[in-house]
């Protein structure tokens, strides 16, 4: 199953470079959503067209890691909070799809922004993983979890789900806003 889903993806990759999403093809200029050799630290990301080949490929990504990304957050978020996040495929961003070993290697890194939640969407925070596909075996590894960002409020998990998550948060990664929520929390409680 492992080598069936590398396989796909690495079909799927290969097909979205044939249908023009290459440096060469004027991807920069098209805004189109996978980047090719980005060494930037600021990547952005753009949306596909609506019902494009490239939002296409791009849906085709995100189903096939998400395995991997939903064990990712499980993974971070489980330090934070009683109940596992979640997160909308359709709102990943693609932000850069690299070949590391050159011009028609098979192995990707890829770099992916989600927006995680709890309950009816409320986002509890954004996340940029570093996935590698790799040739071979069909190796899928997320490499890297960079945590951007905590939202302060989220209404729809119980109070003492969001006052674990900031204590947590505020240990792992020093997040100022965690003081000022269990200081307020702690202040009604006396």
């Amino acid at each position: 199953m492992k080598k069936m889903i590398s396989l796909l993806l690495f079909s799927c990759l290969l097909v979205a470079t044939l249908m023009g999403c290459s440096k060469t093809a004027g991807l920069e200029s098209a805004k189109l959503p996978v980047a090719i050799a980005s060494t930037s630290s600021t990547e952005t990301a753009s949306k596909a067209p609506k019902q494009s080949q490239q939002e296409l490929y791009q849906d085709v990504f995100v189903t096939l890691l998400d395995p991997y990304i939903q064990k990712e957050l499980d993974d971070y978020y489980g330090r934070l909070l009683s109940i596992s996040p979640m997160y909308s495929p359709e709102y990943v961003e693609i932000l850069n799809v690299e070949r590391p070993m050159g011009y028609r290697s098979f192995s990707f890194i890829i770099k992916l922004q989600v927006e995680p939640y709890v309950g009816p969407h409320e986002s509890i925070g954004i996340d940029r993983l570093t996935i590698r596909v790799g040739s071979g075996e069909g190796e899928v590894k997320v490499e890297k979890h960079e945590h951007i960002k905590s939202y302060e409020k989220n209404r729809n998990f119980s109070y003492d789900d969001e006052l674990t998550f900031y204590k947590n948060d505020e240990k792992i990664s020093k997040n100022p806003t965690a003081i000022s929520v269990v200081t307020k929390y702690l202040e009604a409680t006396i």
